[in-house]
């Protein structure tokens, strides 16, 4: 053969899958002349298997698959493809299909949620004493005078659940409320269980979301104005 149809190669496993011609140079010596030899070798394409494969074990909004063979990670989209209805949620399938150097198919079991916590449960909102709120206001008003500084936020989420709160606390008398966008630059306050004390004597709106073990974000909710007055009665005689 042509030796142009050659190529030499240091590391034979950097071969894709196909059949091969290798040509074995000897060179000549003192005692021996130089001579050629030939053979033909397939390299086979690698089956997968539910042990190369890992979804991860918490909730994600998409499967985070990984594969991996012989302590290489492969790569998507050269090595494997994969599939799963996009529209489930909860124990969704995932199918692997290998490509390249990669044949067959594995399913693995991913654990899916895209849908946000919700305020819209019975007890859910912000609470404190017999009051509740569960969304953003436009406008709020201060006729809430309470001694209670006990502060409860309380989500709804049915299929990963809720794994933190985050709460701020605007200490203000103006009566319209703080934007979405406004929130945004705001630093709010990382609570596990959504369960916080205010300062005594203050007047404020609380803002709050939650966020659901996949990392979805509820939109914001917040209170009427509230005034938590500690301070008894001054009486002069």
């Amino acid at each position: 053969a042509d030796d142009s149809a050659y190529a030499a190669v240091a590391d034979l496993s950097t071969l894709s899958a196909g059949r091969y011609s290798v040509r074995v140079v000897y060179p000549s010596t003192d005692d021996y002349s130089m001579a050629t030899d030939e053979a033909v070798f397939i390299v086979q394409q690698r089956p997968l298997d539910t042990s190369m494969i890992s979804a991860g074990t918490g909730y994600s909004k998409s499967p985070a698959v990984t594969v991996s063979c012989s302590g290489k990670t492969l790569t998507e989209g050269t090595d494997y493809t994969v599939s799963y209805d996009s529209t489930a949620e909860g124990d969704v399938p995932v199918t692997v299909e290998g490509m390249g150097n990669y044949t067959g198919t594995a399913s693995v079991t991913a654990k899916i949620d895209r849908t946000s916590p919700s305020f819209d449960g019975d007890d859910c909102g912000i609470s404190f004493a017999d009051n509740q709120w569960k969304q953003l206001l436009s406008q709020v008003t201060f006729g809430f005078f309470t001694k209670t500084k006990d502060i409860t936020v309380k989500a709804a989420d049915s299929i990963s659940g809720i794994d933190k709160y985050f709460y701020y606390i605007d200490k203000t008398s103006e009566q319209t409320a703080l934007s979405t966008s406004q929130l945004e630059t705001k630093s709010f306050i990382e609570d596990g269980d959504g369960k916080f004390t205010l300062d005594p004597d203050v007047q404020c709106v609380i803002y709050a979301y939650a966020v659901d073990r996949a990392g979805n974000r509820s939109g914001y909710i917040c209170s009427q104005g509230v005034t938590v007055d500690n301070t008894a009665p001054l009486l002069t005689v």
